[in-house]
């Protein structure tokens, strides 16, 4: 890879989080990512959650396009060269509809602020079919001017309630992050996830 030009620029950790069976390991951990929950949402003041399940309501599908469009540029990239993706609202309503089409799930759970209805924050879990036991943690990301008020930790916790009632049958979450973002990986680990392996991002950069 070297000797024809590509630098190595970014490493991702792949976590994962394996969710308890039993019922009273459940019952605990559970406990402890509401305890989570409600220190992280008391934290949060002035801002509210909005859910979703399945395709975007047509009336989010502007704000949520926006804040992909930032957080494409707003996330650690180290040193590879990333521009703001063209990310638009009609593009969100295809992509949820490619992904309906192949009968995959998926919720999504944000954040606005309350005086203006200002989409500031979401994550999103997906899963291949109804009662899978796999899933994947596609974006999760909290707008820069408004950090600091724990909203990350109270989208993941709340996301992993309204994961197990759609999916009771939900064992694994996938995810990866860049090393460099210790924000996101500090909140996965309290979570209970875990490394399982490492990927590279290379850019070619010329001989």
């Amino acid at each position: 890879m070297i000797s024809r030009g590509f630098v190595l620029e970014q490493v991702e950790r792949v976590s994962t989080l394996v969710i308890p069976t039993e019922v009273r390991e459940r019952t605990n951990w559970l406990n402890v990512v509401g305890g989570l929950r409600e220190d992280a949402h008391a934290q949060a003041d002035g801002y509210r959650l909005v859910t979703w399940e399945g395709p975007t309501p047509e009336e989010l599908r502007e704000p949520y396009a926006q804040l992909k469009r930032r957080m494409s540029v707003d996330i650690p990239h180290a040193g590879l060269s990333n521009g703001e993706a063209e990310m638009t609202s009609e593009r969100i309503a295809y992509n949820d509809e490619r992904a309906k089409a192949k009968g995959a799930h998926w919720i999504v759970v944000a954040v606005e602020r309350e005086s203006d209805g200002m989409l500031v924050a979401y994550t999103e879990l997906e899963w291949p079919r109804a009662d899978s036991p796999g899933v994947w943690q596609m974006d999760t990301f909290v707008h820069g001017e408004h950090r600091g008020h724990r909203i990350g930790m109270w989208i993941k916790t709340e996301m992993l309630f309204r994961l197990l009632a759609a999916n009771p049958a939900a064992e694994r979450i996938h995810t990866w992050n860049a090393d460099e973002n210790q924000y996101m990986l500090s909140i996965n680990e309290v979570l209970g996830f875990e490394p399982v392996a490492y990927e590279s991002a290379w850019e070619l950069r010329g001989l």
